[in-house]
């Protein structure tokens, strides 16, 4: 029988390659583990990671279900960090589905709970700084730019200071888009490649296809608004060679990465 930390390794390298379903179920071996061995806080990242894995598949109603479950896991473990964290996920469970409003809500109360344990909790900062950008790309759906690049900047702050580089390379790739929407391309250009930068360097520890797809198709969209064809092209085509995954993850990806319109542009398809 593996061990859950084996498990964990396993679960989280399917997650990261979009294979959402097989990890959902690495994931709750290694949960069960935990909890027989009394390690309730190893447990409740499980059941979050759990969570995520769901969240990533689009499935809105188990995904919601599941953080209710490891949000009452944190709890009962007084983990305020552990619980503000969940917030911040069911948040982007709900920006998937599409519902704004209470994606801003779930959102808020994460930067608020973050803010209340800064100087209390160890790690906080990093997590603060990834909410705080997470807010920031709310903020920009919902028509206020300027206010979420001011929240994004403010977030990368925080998590470069704590050198937390999975959510400085996040923030950088959601500033990407920002800057783009701005019709700032050269800066756009520059965030995502700070992005594709930390990516590559810690991707044979830890890779993150599904990523580095959307990082990509970025660069490419940002390309094709310059009207500089071959560039749109070879960026479309690296973020179609990193698609894996179940259809459902990867439907999310070419969303993400504005496929349709791409492919009008390059003549790239999947």
């Amino acid at each position: 029988m593996s061990i859950p930390s084996e498990l964990i390794k396993q679960a989280d390298d399917l997650r990261n390659s979009n294979q959402g379903i097989k990890a959902v179920d690495k994931y709750a071996q290694a949960r069960e583990q935990y909890r027989e061995a009394g390690d309730l806080k190893a447990a409740a990242e499980a059941q979050h990671m759990l969570s995520v894995s769901l969240k990533i598949e689009n499935d809105t109603e188990a995904a919601l279900e599941a953080h209710e479950k490891a949000r009452e896991m944190y709890a009962a473990i007084d983990d305020a960090v552990g619980v503000a964290r969940v917030e911040r996920d069911v948040a982007i469970v709900y920006n998937y589905a599409g519902d704004n409003d209470n994606a801003l809500k779930h959102m808020a109360l994460s930067v608020e709970q973050l803010r209340n344990q800064q100087g209390e909790v160890p790690d906080t900062q990093a997590e603060l700084g990834i909410s705080l950008i997470k807010m920031g790309h709310l903020k920009e759906k919902a028509g206020q730019l300027e206010q979420g690049m001011a929240l994004a900047k403010e977030g990368l702050e925080h998590t470069m200071e704590a050198n937390h580089w999975f959510y400085s390379a996040t923030g950088c790739l959601h500033l990407a888009a920002m800057l783009h929407k701005a019709k700032n391309y050269k800066n756009a250009l520059k965030e995502a490649a700070k992005s594709e930068a930390l990516f590559l360097e810690h991707f044979s520890q830890e890779p993150h296809p599904r990523r580095l797809a959307q990082i990509y198709g970025q660069m490419a969209y940002t390309y094709m608004a310059m009207n500089q064809k071959q560039s749109a092209v070879n960026f479309h085509q690296k973020a179609l060679d990193y698609l894996v995954g179940t259809d459902a993850a990867v439907a999310k990806v070419l969303e993400d990465i504005h496929h349709q319109e791409l492919q009008r542009y390059t003549g790239l398809s999947r």
